[in-house]
């Protein structure tokens, strides 16, 4: 079952949507609102996840189709388990990017509630000139969070349990869908 935009429109409090991930664009979401979010790999769990909010030309629909980070039985890897290398993603070794294949690199901006926007260089290869894969990708993103969150102290939330469920594509930079267990 697919949900469109102005079924979203309708939440009300004590409602979750129920998100099959093989249709919908995370980007498309609400933010700030609960969601339940399931992986592409049926599991007998399911999580409820609260979508950070993003700045409003940072929502809606992206330029292109986002990048996601399903985790084997999760909607998403957290960033602690992409910086400790414990992440399980579904598809990791597919080239992502492949079809911005001419862009030499691209930009990547963390749009969370009181974290300084600064968007950061993401290079379009890896260290041995391959096109970058979904868990490449990851884990230049997770380090893009990471010292975000390090260089803005008085955000309490902690990193590690901050959930990357796709990257958004908005006019010219890519914005990480973020997420938090409920």
């Amino acid at each position: 079952m697919s949900r469109t935009r102005s079924q979203q429109a309708t939440y009300t409090p004590g409602q979750y949507y129920r998100v099959p991930m093989a249709s919908d664009d995370l980007a498309n979401l609400a933010t700030g609102v609960v969601h339940l979010v399931e992986s592409r790999i049926p599991t007998v769990e399911q999580h409820r996840c609260l979508i950070m909010p993003r700045s409003p030309i940072y929502t809606g629909e992206p330029s292109f189709k986002s990048i996601r980070f399903t985790a084997v039985g999760t909607p998403g890897p957290t960033i602690g388990e992409i910086v400790r290398g414990r992440m399980q993603l579904e598809r990791p070794h597919d080239h992502v990017l492949a079809e911005r294949a001419s862009w030499s690199r691209t930009r990547c901006l963390v749009d969370w509630p009181g974290v300084e926007h600064v968007s950061v260089n993401i290079y379009m290869t890896d260290s041995q000139g391959g096109p970058l894969t979904r868990e490449h990708l990851a884990k230049e993103v997770a380090a893009i969070i990471y010292r975000s969150f390090k260089a803005n102290p008085h955000v309490k939330v902690s990193w590690a349990d901050v959930r990357l469920l796709a990257l958004a594509y908005y006019r010219n930079v890519w914005i990480p869908i973020l997420a938090l267990d409920c």
